[in-house]
């Protein structure tokens, strides 16, 4: 699916989209590849750049492949990033009024990526002239981008040459920005997986990687100026998705790789204008609650703060992302608290600020459960065994005891992992002692939600007049084998549907098919023979209008018939359209009817009164 507008992207969503896993870290695999002797400058300035972003400056004799000399705009480009990236006090010669010369002036060989070098060249020279001189040169990039294809890739160059020209600073970067409309561009050039993530040009990662660090940098100049932009859940989703376009990308080369993370890079930026891409991490061991966000590459968002709200009472979080729940004061029970992010949708996307979490609060007091025991069951067998470290598989089943005084109302096993939970409820047996027996691969939906790891085991004790009682009685690890459980997976292409359809019931021969055809048929011919025998008169035919609409409606009923048996139209159709024939047919035929019994009156020589 390919989305056109970017104000019907705003709306397009109505939940908040996740981000995928983070991106592992590359920066062995790049800084190995830098060693290798085939590494080009293009390359090497990528690579190096992406190493910059991960905080690596492990670079080597990298100077060693800077062009002193260059013959081309490329080739002069990318000695100079290369140099500038890595530091190499290098002197490159390059003739500053050629460049500057078809910077401003539109020839045969001009092309977008040729004048993107050569801005970036001036800029670097401090070249580029006042402002007047500065507009030439994005007069002479609108031309030259009119004339082009108008790819994506077009569009991000020439965005990126007008920064580097001037970018909001100068009167005319905004009517270049309204003409090229790249933010529209990246996503209709995108396609859409699963609704969590966008990919764009078909997956080819060094433009992909291009378009993005053109549209982060393009609203960057924009919220720089005194033109900005409010961020919505919808436009930060479609942050999200392209992240996660790259995230769940499979880069084969150390170009690739480079090429994914300066994207990440630069969505991760702070002070671009757009919402950062991250995820939300809660850990609750009641009463204490700890929250910890990340962004693409994993690790922790130190600018998040977070609020909790519950029962009309807020509490800040502090920087260390821990709370202690128990100053909200709670009773035994199921709540809900909400967590509020500051800034909400315009500072991070990925996590929806104002969400509600729900939390348990265990009771204070403690019922005498006794002779607790949790065992395994063995499918087919009798015996049980003692759980202690072993993981209960889908061939197991999961036998839980205990002694209780008293005679309480009624007693729940609640499994929970995290926000999800499931419930059972024990058998009273005999003299307080409960006990259940819980199928792993039958309960595997129902109760543990098709999520394997450690789940909590807590027993709610129930009586009538009292609060519930809920009371730890241990842990119990779960693997769901993936032959036997589906496993859920957001970001996992989605099956395709097979559709089954029924088998046509059986016909009978064609001979006998074509025999009831012919016996269908008999009245028709006796009809005709009918005829011939007592001749046809056609001495009263007489053509006036209720004739001609009588034979027409009585022609039009036998036509509606024949497109009732071909299947032309159905049975409630035929039945619409005869009570509207009908009607005519009956008014007509007895104005038809009357006219003839008149003229057959006057032809036998009565008269009428």
């Amino acid at each position: 699916m390919k989305f056109v507008l970017l104000s019907l992207i705003s709306t397009a969503f109505t939940h908040t989209i996740e981000l995928a896993h983070p991106l592992p870290d590359f920066t062995q695999d790049l800084e190995h590849s830098l060693t290798a002797t085939e590494s080009t400058p293009k390359n090497a300035a990528t690579i190096l750049k992406a190493l910059k972003s991960l905080n690596s400056n492990n670079f080597g004799n990298i100077c060693e492949l800077v062009d002193v000399k260059p013959d081309s705009l490329f080739s002069a480009y990318n000695a100079h990033n290369l140099a500038g990236i890595a530091g190499c006090q290098k002197e490159i010669h390059i003739d500053s009024e050629k460049v500057l010369k078809y910077a401003r002036t539109a020839g045969v060989d001009s092309n977008i990526p040729n004048l993107f070098y050569a801005v970036s060249l001036l800029r670097r020279k401090n070249k580029l002239g006042k402002t007047t001189a500065r507009n030439h040169i994005l007069d002479n990039l609108a031309n030259a981008y009119e004339k082009s294809p108008k790819s994506l890739v077009d569009a991000a160059f020439t965005m990126l040459a007008a920064i580097e020209v001037g970018g909001a600073k100068l009167s005319k970067f905004v009517t270049l920005k309204n003409r090229v409309g790249l933010a529209v561009k990246v996503i209709s050039s995108g396609v859409q997986y699963d609704s969590n993530r966008l990919v764009l040009e078909g997956g080819e990662l060094e433009a992909a990687s291009l378009a993005i660090r053109a549209f982060v940098a393009t609203n960057k100049a924009m919220s720089n100026s005194k033109i900005q932009q409010q961020n919505s859940e919808g436009s930060g989703n479609i942050i999200v998705m392209l992240a996660n376009g790259l995230l769940l990308s499979t880069p084969e080369t150390s170009v690739e790789k480079a090429h994914v993370v300066q994207a990440l890079s630069a969505l991760n930026a702070d002070t671009t204008g757009l919402a950062k891409p991250v995820s939300l991490k809660r850990t609750l061991n009641y009463p204490h609650l700890e929250m910890l966000m990340t962004d693409v590459f994993g690790k922790p968002v130190t600018s998040a703060q977070f609020s909790i709200g519950m029962n009309n009472q807020v509490e800040a979080v502090d920087s260390t992302g821990k709370i202690d729940m128990s100053v909200f004061e709670l009773k035994t029970g199921v709540h809900s608290y909400e967590v509020t992010i500051p800034g909400g949708s315009n500072v991070y996307c990925g996590v929806k600020s104002g969400k509600h979490f729900s939390m348990k609060v265990p009771s204070a007091e403690t019922s005498d459960i006794q002779k607790i025991a949790l065992k395994i069951q063995k499918k087919g067998k009798k015996k049980t065994e003692d759980i202690e470290s072993r993981t209960l598989t889908t061939e197991d089943s999961l036998a839980i005891s205990f002694q209780i005084s008293g005679e309480p109302h009624q007693i729940m096993i609640r499994f929970s992992k995290d926000d999800v939970e499931g419930f059972v409820l024990m058998q009273h047996k005999q003299d307080g002692f409960y006990a259940a027996l819980i199928d792993i691969k039958t309960s595997s939906k129902s109760v543990f939600k098709r999520t394997s790891g450690i789940w909590s085991i807590e027993a709610i004790i129930g009586n009538f007049g009292t609060g519930a009682i809920i009371q730890n009685i241990g842990k119990i690890k779960i693997d769901l084998e993936v032959d036997s459980i589906e496993k859920v997976n957001q970001f996992d292409v989605l099956k395709t549907i097979q559709h089954v359809f029924p088998e046509a019931d059986s016909r009978p021969h064609e001979v006998i098919s074509n025999i009831f055809t012919m016996l269908t048929l008999i009245p028709l011919v006796l009809l005709f023979i009918t005829w011939r025998i007592i001749g046809l008169n056609f001495k009263l035919f007489n053509l006036s209008i209720w004739s001609s609409v009588f034979h027409v409606s009585v022609m039009s009923v036998f036509g509606l018939y024949i497109c009732y048996w071909i299947g032309y139209v159905n049975m409630f159709l035929t039945v619409r359209y005869l009570s509207i024939i009908g009607s005519v047919l009956m008014i007509s035929g007895n104005k038809h009817l009357n006219h003839l019994a008149i003229r057959r009156m006057t032809t036998d020589g009565y008269k009428q009164d």
